[in-house]
């Protein structure tokens, strides 16, 4: 019963890391902390942890549609 919050805000957290990459990628604000590759680095680190935690949503997505059907 309460997969589906937590589901919910698991895909609000996929997009604040997705929003987070952009604006490392988009941004001048964080040269002074990154510099030069570093900033797209860690722009490509947060897109694949984002993949990641995607891809676990979309696991448990199914294990509850599949729950669903053999109640």
């Amino acid at each position: 019963m309460l997969k589906k919050p937590l589901l919910i805000s698991q895909i609000i957290m996929v997009g604040v890391f997705i929003g987070m990459a952009i604006f490392c990628v988009a941004s001048s604000a964080l040269d002074n902390t990154l510099p030069g590759q570093r900033k797209y680095w860690f722009a490509l680190v947060l897109l694949l942890y984002a993949a990641m935690r995607a891809r676990r949503i979309f696991n448990a997505w199914k294990e509850i549609k599949t729950e669903k059907t053999t109640l």
